[in-house]
């Protein structure tokens, strides 16, 4: 696909959610199908998604709203611990850069524009959770894949992960950062395995590109049930 298409707008736009759910039904049609873009469905006269979500989907959100609200509540109560989360609901890259370079100054944070602030800030936390953070895949990251020989096929600009935590290590005197993905499933399929990892990979190349010292080390996990498991 990638060598026959020559128009840049015919982007074939992947994201870790999608190569997750190929590695469910194994089936590149179905994968190319939904990463294709709108020009390119008309191009090939293909029909348009029903925009539709799948029960597990509607169940995914439904528990990740749940978890949103109890880490609110959390905050709230406990001084070592504190949700960021923006005014629109979403951090675009720049913005969840600016965050993870600033971890430690909260005053560098609470200056980011789109920032809730109903959340008061003080003193150092032990534990952040960054709601809806954005990862893009950096040029590192393409390249250890092999998606750098493809002009047409590429990783959407920016993909959600639903929360990011950072707990502060005492000992190196920076954060780890654990990349969790909520699920309303009972137990942990491959393609959230996929999801996770490609999310973490994507946040070491963010790191590494804009020199985040303030990082030590990361991990990838899925939420789902009352368990944390990391992929």
């Amino acid at each position: 696909v990638g060598r026959k298409m020559k128009n840049e707008n015919n982007q074939i736009n992947l994201t870790a959610s999608r190569v997750g759910s190929y590695f469910n039904n194994e089936c590149l049609r179905n994968l190319v199908y939904e990463s294709a873009g709108k020009k390119l469905r008309k191009e090939l006269d293909w029909p348009e998604p029903d925009g539709s979500n799948s029960a597990s989907a509607l169940a995914g959100n439904e528990w990740e709203q749940y978890l949103l609200s109890k880490l609110i509540m959390q905050s709230a109560k406990n001084e070592s611990c504190v949700l960021y989360k923006a005014n629109d609901g979403k951090f675009d890259v720049n913005e969840t850069i600016d965050i993870l370079k600033h971890l430690s100054d909260l005053k560098a944070i609470s200056s980011i524009e789109g920032l809730d602030d109903s959340i008061e800030l003080s003193g150092r936390y032990k534990c952040i959770y960054i709601y809806q953070s954005s990862v893009r895949a950096t040029e590192s990251f393409s390249n250890e894949i092999g998606l750098s020989s493809y002009a047409n096929i590429g990783f959407s600009k920016e993909m959600y992960p639903d929360f990011l935590m950072a707990e502060y290590d005492e000992i190196n005197d920076s954060y780890v950062i654990t990349v969790i993905d909520v699920k309303g499933a009972s137990h942990i399929k491959t393609n959230a395995q996929i999801q996770i990892a490609l999310y973490a990979k994507m946040l070491d190349g963010i790191v590494k590109e804009n020199n985040i010292i303030t990082i030590t080390g990361h991990a990838g996990s899925n939420e789902y049930g009352k368990d944390i498991v990391c992929a």
